[in-house]
């Protein structure tokens, strides 16, 4: 009935209208009405203005239709078309993750499994991207010769980088195993593939690049924002753990400093235990630790490095303030603190609160 319905309302359409229509129905996996309007003729290469050029075939691709996809390539619709932005079919099911599709193009001899898009994009980039694990063992299945599989794109970003920044854990294990992914990869940013990892959080993929050996923990993006420091200014413990425990990172003044500002006592504590930390240790502005602590409020720093660290309960920043910014912020808990840690210290300047 619906086809009977298709026939009629298109029979007279101009190429333009039958076209678009069959551009809508591939994209929804309408297989029946695609064969409609190809009975028509439909043009089957037809681009969709409005969306950057996409045939029906790539509608068809992104859906995972393998009905609308067979029919399309019967009707000899070019699996090599490629949109305006320099996508072809192939990119569409590989970001769609629909193997069987993905197959069907391949076993076109003419489907370059290669193919770039305008930003330098391989559909096997697209596949790591969107952690399409078996579409990526695919595309990497059809040889070195065939498929670059550390790939980048114009902003020097490779799969692994893009798999390891969304958390796809089966795709980094995947490409890792790989003799040609460097898995120290650097982009345009100076940012790596374990920054991305520990940026995002991935404590998982993070100890996996560090248990490589062929990744540097140290290092640091264009910015200046060290691994470490990404994973502390996004608030990852697990992630500064592996870090500091598997990775053996130095802690730097920065992500220090990063963490007595969150009040994050742990990262605190996981950062001073690793004995890397020089005592005395300042920021660009002169504050110590503990000054910096105090000035901030944050109590349980504060007693931790009085009691555990032993930081001097009254050294001083630049300015020659410690208790002063304790006694700022009205705070008798944190008074109380330095009270006591210089009543232990046997101090006699205690009359300075």
């Amino acid at each position: 009935m619906l086809i009977n319905i298709t026939l009629s309302m298109f029979k007279s359409s101009t190429p333009q209208e039958k076209g678009s229509a069959l551009c809508t129905a591939a994209k929804h996996g309408w297989s029946e009405i695609v064969l409609a309007l190809l009975e028509l003729d439909a043009q089957p290469d037809f681009a969709d203005v409005a969306a950057g050029g996409k045939t029906a075939l790539s509608y068809a691709t992104e859906s995972g239709d393998t009905d609308t996809v067979a029919a399309l390539l019967e009707r000899r619709a070019s699996p090599t078309l490629l949109d305006s932005y320099l996508w072809a079919p192939l990119h569409y099911a590989a970001v769609a993750g629909s193997l069987a599709v993905v197959k069907m193009l391949l076993s076109n001899p003419k489907v370059g499994p290669d193919t770039k898009n305008d930003y330098g994009e391989t559909p096997l980039w697209q596949a790591a991207r969107k952690g399409q694990e078996a579409v990526v063992r695919l595309l990497a299945q059809q040889g070195s010769s065939r498929v670059n599989v550390d790939v980048r794109n114009r902003n020097d970003t490779t799969p692994l980088m893009k798999a390891a920044k969304g958390g796809h854990t089966g795709v980094v294990c995947l490409l890792l195993d790989m003799e040609t992914v460097n898995p120290d990869a650097v982009d345009k940013h100076g940012c790596t593939v374990l920054w991305y990892a520990a940026s995002n959080g991935y404590e998982e993929i993070t100890r996996w690049l560090l248990e490589t050996s062929k990744v540097n923990v140290n290092s640091e993006n264009k910015a200046g924002k060290t691994v470490l420091g990404t994973a502390v200014e996004n608030g990852h413990v697990a992630v500064v753990k592996v870090l500091l425990t598997v990775g053996e990172a130095t802690p730097d003044s920065e992500s220090l400093f990063q963490a007595v500002e969150q009040g994050n006592l742990e990262m605190v504590q996981l950062m001073l235990g690793t004995g890397k930390v020089e005592p005395g240790i300042r920021d660009d502005g002169g504050q110590t630790l503990l000054s910096f602590a105090a000035k901030n409020g944050h109590k349980a720093i504060v007693s931790f490095l009085l009691t555990e660290w032993g930081d001097d309960p009254d050294v001083q920043d630049d300015f020659r303030r410690t208790l002063w910014l304790a006694r700022g912020h009205e705070d008798e808990a944190m008074t109380e603190l330095f009270i006591s840690a210089l009543a232990v210290a046997d101090r006699q300047d205690i009359q300075l609160l």
